[in-house]
């Protein structure tokens, strides 16, 4: 075998031959080039890995914003009561934004095990929330459409059959697929809500409901029925009837202003929710709140209530 060595500079070619043939081998025989050499061979990897890795990303990143604009166009559509978080870094434009007095209900942390019921959930608000802490299984109720709702008989007069016959729950139907949720809803008035239609619930939730219905306290009634555990009653009052010195005050509205029939003194919540059955009430906490973007004007309370000691 024959060897020849050409050396230029720091680099090296090595000629090796036999009767079989011959073969050419470059090297750099300089250390110092060589380590110059194995790193800007090692960057050059390394870039063309960063550049397919930056590419991979900027990919990303526009295959999520394609997927945010086409889910913002979906929740557009919608006239929203509720702010609801949808996991895509969407919040829906909610007339209420709950999530900032989440704390005043001093709920549980976690759920888990609990079967819990949502009275009047409208976009699902509460409904994901609980599902959100655990609960086992979450049951939405609400109406099916405008028809169904408690307006004054000369008001629905006014309104053509496609505004009476407008569906509910196209807020919560667009929130609870984006969510990828497991809430079941049910189509059901909260006068027909019975154990042997639902059976009976770990905790009940009826918030701000009371005011909008002609008959107050067969709903509450119809909550009892299904309580096993304890009932998370909230609901707007007016302070200024429990200053009049009467424990127990109803100012009667009419339906005709935003569906409102009733404005309550404390003292007449307190005991409404007792004469429904329950055997004890707490009052958990008092509270202002208020629409998006204006001052919490509306006072608010929440009771706890069981039915039995």
């Amino acid at each position: 075998m024959a060897t020849k060595f050409l050396r230029l500079g720091p680099f090296e070619l090595v000629v090796l031959a036999n009767d079989r043939g011959f073969s050419i081998r470059g090297a750099i025989s300089c250390r110092l080039w060589g380590s110059f050499y194995n790193r800007l061979r090692r960057w050059r990897i390394g870039d063309t890995s960063s550049r397919k890795t930056q590419e991979r990303a900027e990919q990303a990143v526009f295959d999520q914003t394609q997927e945010q604009k086409a889910l913002m166009e979906r929740v557009r559509t919608i006239q929203w009561y509720h702010s609801i978080d949808l996991d895509h870094q969407i919040v829906t434009p909610g007339l209420y934004d709950h999530r900032q007095i989440l704390a005043q209900y001093y709920l549980p942390e976690r759920m888990d095990g609990l079967r819990v019921l949502d009275v009047g959930t409208f976009d699902g608000f509460w409904a994901f929330e609980f599902e959100k802490r655990g609960a086992n299984e979450v049951v939405a109720m609400d109406i099916e459409q405008v028809n169904d709702l408690d307006l004054p008989p000369t008001m629905k007069d006014l309104m053509s059959p496609e505004e009476l016959s407008r569906k509910h729950g196209k807020g919560f139907a667009v929130a609870h697929e984006i969510r990828k949720s497991q809430v079941r809803r049910e189509v059901l008035n909260v006068y027909d809500l019975s154990a042997a239609r639902v059976g009976k619930f770990d905790i009940v939730h009826i918030g701000d409901i009371l005011l909008h219905l002609m008959n107050p306290m067969k709903a509450l009634q119809r909550v009892f029925e299904v309580t096993a555990g304890y009932a998370l009653i909230s609901e707007c009052f007016s302070p200024d009837l429990d200053r009049l010195g009467c424990e127990r005050i109803l100012q009667y509205c009419g339906g005709a202003t935003e569906c409102t029939w009733w404005s309550f003194s404390l003292g007449a919540l307190e005991q409404m929710i007792f004469d429904a059955g329950f055997q004890k009430v707490e009052l958990v906490n008092r509270f202002k709140f208020g629409p998006q973007g204006k001052p919490g004007t509306r006072h608010h309370a929440v009771f706890r209530a069981f039915p039995r000691f």
